[in-house]
């Protein structure tokens, strides 16, 4: 079918991108997670890679970050699926201002309202540092 055609096309493409000394890393961007949970069943590649899950690939592929996710299962999915929900630079907030809670948190702060301001920061995070 068209749709078969597009992603053996597609496989190929990126392959034949990457080649010479690059087999390696081709087959690793090809096999990535953030490809692999694109498509539809494990023994089919998929017919389109949104640019976002194709350079994070590239780039945890190069630096070798692919093994740095050790979850499994349902865990695993979620992680693949909100990296390419937010930025870096988005994480980096949200992770800032988690240790920032867990600080106010220890030194007695009113738990409820300390929950309220951090979902309504993290709420704002998420809106404007989409991946």
């Amino acid at each position: 079918t068209k749709l078969n055609s597009r992603s053996k096309e597609l496989r190929k493409a990126i392959v034949n991108f990457l080649d010479r000394d690059w087999d390696v890393i081709a087959d690793k961007v090809v096999n990535s997670p953030y490809v692999r949970s694109i498509s539809k069943s494990p023994e089919k590649f998929p017919s389109y890679i949104p640019s976002n899950s194709f350079s994070q690939s590239i780039i945890d592929v190069v630096k070798g970050a692919e093994d740095l996710i050790s979850s499994q299962g349902a865990e695993r999915v979620f992680i693949l699926k909100f990296s390419n929900a937010i930025n870096l630079q988005g994480l980096e907030l949200i992770y800032k201002d988690l240790s920032e809670t867990l600080y106010y948190l220890e030194r007695h702060a009113h738990p409820q309202m300390a929950q309220l301001a951090l979902s309504i920061r993290l709420s704002h995070i998420i809106r404007t540092h989409r991946g």
